[in-house]
């Protein structure tokens, strides 16, 4: 819910309604992203997942474990050139 929704909005993802966002992303980079927050009333409560596997859930995650995921998910977007050695 609001915990999430500006972190999610700055790291590319839409709004499709409350508390579910999308964002796309290459299938070299497992194609899209998905991500449900708070459906039972627990304001930290989320989901984030793509197809056949998820990437992050808990009943209390923090915006520190969230950034951390999307950090690496969305690192492979732009392909082995800015990978460090």
């Amino acid at each position: 819910m609001a915990y999430f929704h500006d972190t999610l909005l700055a790291r590319g993802f839409a709004q499709v309604r409350p508390g579910f966002y999308t964002r796309p992303l290459s299938p070299q980079a497992g194609g899209p992203l998905y991500c449900t927050t708070g459906e039972d009333g627990r304001p930290r409560k989320l989901l984030l997942w793509q197809a056949r596997r998820v990437l992050l859930q808990g009943d209390v995650v923090t915006l520190a474990a969230l950034e951390q995921v999307l950090s690496r998910v969305l690192g492979r977007e732009a392909g082995p050139a800015r990978r460090r050695a």
